[in-house]
């Protein structure tokens, strides 16, 4: 099962054993159960209200095992689709015509530009 977890909060000088106790805890589990897992993303916290600065990461993981208490309730906590499940993307003919003219830069044409370019 492959999940992406927000809001992993570790401290500046972090290691890959702190970001593991953590995600642990927030999974409920026990750090056999995951099989991989990277960082995604990864920002620096340094609002007032806390004593120092942190980084919150964003967590890609996959679990090997069905023992974990999933709380898929958890808006951190956000269930991926299989590297199977997901959608395939099929190349079209080049088209032959009069080649097409995106008038305006705003965020309509931007993406009207990028899809004519994939």
């Amino acid at each position: 099962m492959r999940l992406q977890i927000r809001q992993v909060v570790v401290p500046l000088d972090h290691g890959e054993p702190d970001i593991l106790r953590v995600l642990t805890e927030k999974l409920r589990c026990c750090p056999e159960d995951i099989a991989e897992w990277h960082i995604f993303s990864r920002s620096l916290d340094s609002r007032s209200e806390r004593r120092m600065p942190v980084f919150s990461l964003t967590l890609d993981v996959v679990l090997c095992g069905t023992t974990c208490d999933l709380r898929l309730t958890d808006r951190d906590i956000i269930r991926l689709p299989d590297e199977d499940q997901r959608p395939t993307i099929r190349r079209v003919q080049r088209w032959g015509g009069p080649r097409p003219v995106v008038v305006g830069f705003g965020p309509a044409g931007m993406m009207a530009a990028l899809t004519l370019a994939e």
